[in-house]
């Protein structure tokens, strides 16, 4: 947070979201790990394979909390790939 104080046109990577809340109600752009997942993808830094073995191991992860629904999203639209 401190860091998206300084540096004007920095995104707030976060899964927190209380502090989610308190970047928006400023106003800075926020993202999650997924949207990160989405980018490799888009800019073709790791294979589809690649990312489904990521989701798949973030997803059988107890220490992990995304949104299941979002990370079956993200598997399926790999998968169809």
């Amino acid at each position: 947070m401190v860091l998206a104080e300084d540096l004007k046109e920095s995104i707030l990577l976060t899964g927190d979201g209380k502090l989610r809340t308190v970047a928006v109600a400023k106003g800075w752009e926020v993202r999650g790990v997924l949207w990160v997942t989405d980018e490799i993808h888009s800019r073709g830094l790791a294979t589809a394979h690649k990312l489904i073995q990521c989701l798949i191991a973030w997803q059988d992860d107890p220490l992990v909390r995304l949104p299941a629904n979002l990370l079956h999203a993200r598997l399926r639209h790999l998968t169809k790939k």
